[in-house]
């Protein structure tokens, strides 16, 4: 699988502490096997096709699964409280 950012979500990867960052690279590298690695709590976002969240401590890893294209692409990256707003 490959893996995108949204713009939206690149900026906020660069916002992060060092320590979230390690976190979400991790992340990333195993979305790379998986769209849904079991290590990570997955949930399917309710009214939404394709889009998923990872719960890495308070933020929220919010993503989107395209298996024809072999795809996944990072949608937002936030803390619980903001992370569905707009969506």
């Amino acid at each position: 699988m490959k893996v995108f950012f949204t713009s939206t979500a690149a900026k906020a990867y660069k916002k992060l502490d060092g320590k979230m960052k390690e976190k979400v690279k991790e992340l990333v590298e195993d979305l790379r096997k998986s769209a849904f690695p079991r290590r990570y709590d997955v949930k399917k976002i309710a009214g939404a096709d394709r889009t998923y969240r990872i719960r890495l401590g308070q933020f929220r890893v919010v993503y989107a699964v395209y298996p024809e294209k072999e795809h996944v692409v990072i949608l937002k990256i936030d803390k619980r409280s903001r992370v569905y707003r707009d969506m």
